[in-house]
């Protein structure tokens, strides 16, 4: 192929989806400049961004020079903080970031970085791939794939773990929307990963830098309990999917009855008041500005009342 021929493949295919996903991420960087965001979130917008940036770099100047290794070391600092960013705040999330898991998180991020800045030890080389770099491993780059790997792998298991056995609907909502965040990243890495210990010159940036894009849209749109339901309405066999396919039932066959569509809603809401009060039948009657009484007949017919219910 004709050196101009290649160049022009190479833009189609590498350039423009790497500048793509750049300025997705520099987009919803804007659009995370809120007060509330979390700071670990910040993290990983910020390393993927970084990331992103010398991804992009290798593929615009893909010959090796006196800075490619260094580039290539900080690219995969840059992931490594943001997998392991993404990983406290699934903990935070799930509310296990505390005293021990702490100890757990650090040598996951630590040992990978330190084995990176140890000249020779994770990388030993770089080397050119026709359209970007890819690197030369080290006696201890099995290390830095750990690195890669197990904040993916542990994001995925806590956020199913929660997703499923969350002590409330509210948690297992959340949980199951970060597993679905996560999921692009790890098998993104996971094939990557696979894919270079069968022996293949491959480079992971193009393909986790776009599934990070979809990863990043979540985090972003689930950030408050009304688009978390939204988007939960859209995950097939959900609650929030199960009752609004009902209320639309009654919206759009009138026939089926006003009474049946009114017990529908009401016991959707006290059922939803006992979910944000804890349980506790005065709160939830609080908040619904009925009696307790009330509350509790309307949920009757719900999963609520196997239960007991807080006086």
């Amino acid at each position: 192929m004709e050196p101009s021929s290649l160049s022009i493949l190479m833009i189609e295919y590498y350039i423009i989806p790497s500048i793509f996903a750049l300025s997705l991420k520099i987009i919803l960087l804007f659009k995370a400049q809120k007060p509330n965001v979390n700071n670990f979130v910040l993290t990983f917008f910020f390393a993927i961004l970084g990331a992103n940036s010398i991804e992009l770099y290798s593929f615009l100047f893909p010959g090796i020079n006196s800075f490619s290794l260094i580039l290539l070391t900080l690219y995969y600092i840059f992931v490594i903080t943001a997998l392991n960013s993404f990983l406290v705040f699934t903990l935070q999330s799930a509310n296990l970031w505390n005293s021990y898991t702490i100890p757990l998180v650090l040598p996951t991020y630590l040992l990978p970085i330190c084995v990176l800045l140890l000249p020779g030890v994770g990388i030993s080389g770089v080397e050119s791939i026709n359209y970007s770099l890819t690197r030369i491993p080290g006696p201890a780059y099995f290390i830095v794939q750990f690195g890669l790997v197990v904040p993916l792998v542990s994001s995925l298991l806590i956020t199913t773990t929660c997703a499923i056995l969350g002590k409330n609907a509210d948690l297992r909502a959340k949980m199951l929307a970060l597993l679905l965040s996560v999921l692009p990243m790890f098998l993104s890495i996971l094939s990557v990963v696979v894919l270079m210990q069968l022996g293949m010159g491959i480079n992971a940036t193009i393909f986790f830098s776009l599934a990070v894009c979809l990863s990043l849209w979540i985090i972003m749109y689930t950030d408050n309990s009304q688009r978390l339901f939204y988007f939960m309405c859209h995950v097939p066999n959900t609650r929030e999917q199960k009752v609004l396919r009902e209320i639309c039932n009654y919206l759009q066959d009138p026939s089926l009855g006003l009474k049946p569509a009114k017990e529908l809603l009401e016991a959707e809401m006290a059922g939803r008041a006992l979910e944000l009060s804890g349980n506790n039948l005065v709160q939830a009657a609080k908040i619904l500005g009925v009696s307790r009484h009330t509350v509790r007949r309307k949920c009757q017919n719900k999963s609520t009342e196997e239960t007991p219910l807080s006086p």
